[in-house]
């Protein structure tokens, strides 16, 4: 027997021992190998399913000037008085109001 049928022969051993919900996740798998026409996720749409998963009540809670004084926010340090921007995470914000308002500073 060939190498290829060997390793297709183990394979098919190996999921017939698995579980159900185990074999769920293989088919997954395989699928996302099967699917050529599809680049991983970049970082900025990995940070942006993240934050699609935050309820809106825990954004709302956050300072205006979070991503500005983070520092301050997170380890007590000196908060920058001068900062003029709003936070806008990933657009959320923006996506809630209808409309995106430029950052300055």
């Amino acid at each position: 027997m060939d190498e290829k049928k060997t390793l297709k022969h183990e394979l098919d051993e190996r999921l017939r021992q698995l579980p159900e919900a185990q074999l769920r996740e293989v088919l997954n798998y395989v699928e996302s190998l099967r699917d050529d026409s599809s680049s991983p996720p970049s970082i900025e749409e990995k940070i942006a399913a993240r934050v699609a998963d935050i309820p809106d009540e825990a954004l709302e809670d956050l300072p205006a000037d979070a991503s500005e004084n983070l520092d301050h926010y997170l380890y007590g340090g000196p908060k920058n008085e001068n900062v003029v921007c709003r936070c806008l995470l990933l657009g959320r914000v923006a996506e809630s109001s209808g409309s995106v308002a430029p950052n300055s500073a």
